[in-house]
């Protein structure tokens, strides 16, 4: 059966500045000509929900082909508390859970019920 996950894929200039429009069609193309090829996930990875397994893997590959680019891969797992982003940079990656957090009491915020 498998865990299915929810994943959304940035495309991120690490100086701050929007990746040009040439520069993320030809990550779409490498991911297109990736997915006839190289076993790559056959979905579109932006607002895909899946099956996969492999996503650390093929990231770093796509990573180390655009060293230039830093790419955030985030991920909702079917359990509600799986939450995370994966940063992949040249290679490498950084793997961050969320942290929820929920704002302490504060009397002065008590509202009557309508």
């Amino acid at each position: 059966m498998g865990y299915r996950t929810y994943y959304t894929l940035q495309y991120i200039d690490p100086a701050g500045d929007e990746l040009p429009e040439g520069r993320q069609a030809e990550i779409m193309a490498y991911i297109e000509n990736a997915k006839d090829h190289d076993g790559w996930p056959t979905y579109e990875i932006d607002e895909a929900e899946a099956k996969w397994y492999e996503h650390d893997q093929d990231m770093a590959v796509l990573s180390k082909a655009f060293p230039d680019v830093l790419f955030c891969l985030h991920g909702e797992g079917e359990d509600n508390q799986d939450m995370w982003e994966t940063y992949y940079f040249a290679g490498k990656m950084q793997y961050c859970e969320a942290m929820i957090t929920y704002a302490p009491f504060d009397p002065a915020k008590l509202k009557e019920v309508q």
